[in-house]
């Protein structure tokens, strides 16, 4: 039901929206948000790993996989012990941490010319990233009222399916 929010001006608000934008006034949910979509930007990164390692190392896609694998362990270990440290280490402060790593790793991945440095920046970056990708849905959720916890989640995922299709 729309109803008028001003005489003098023609605004009109929903008694209830879709998305209530005053979630985006809290500063936690608004930075797990866009930390969240500004690292999946980067996210970007595998699709160029493995471009590099077949269009210009000349490697097979299968070779080139497996390249690859030192990253996906250091993926799954950086999912796996995010939340375990988490119950030690403030979740900001360890996203703030995986950052410092993944921009380590994209360092790495800038200045590699041979196929061991590459990977070795991918790997740092995937293990810097699973602290911010593991923690930062729960702060989102944790920053919304309970009634908005399925549209809170829905930005937070629809921030990072934007940041992947940016990057």
């Amino acid at each position: 039901q729309l109803r008028q929010v001003d005489r003098d001006q023609p605004r009109f608000r929903l008694d209830h929206p879709l998305l209530d934008l005053s979630l985006f006034r809290n500063r936690s949910f608004s930075t797990a948000v866009l930390t969240m979509m500004t690292g999946t930007v980067l996210g970007s990164i595998m699709f160029f790993v493995m471009q590099y390692l077949q269009l210009v190392k000349g490697f097979r896609p299968l070779e080139a996989a497996l390249w690859t694998l030192p990253a996906v362990a250091c993926s799954i270990a950086g999912f796996l012990v995010s939340p375990l440290l988490a119950r030690r280490i403030r979740p900001a402060h360890l996203i703030a941490g995986g950052l410092v790593i993944t921009t380590v790793g994209i360092g790495l991945v800038a200045v590699g010319g041979s196929p061991v440095t590459l990977v070795a920046g991918y790997a740092l970056f995937q293990l810097g990233c699973g602290p911010l990708v593991t923690l930062s849905a729960g702060m989102v959720l944790s920053a919304a009222p309970p009634e908005q916890a399925g549209a809170a989640g829905a930005v937070n995922e629809t921030g990072a399916e934007f940041g992947y299709a940016l990057g």
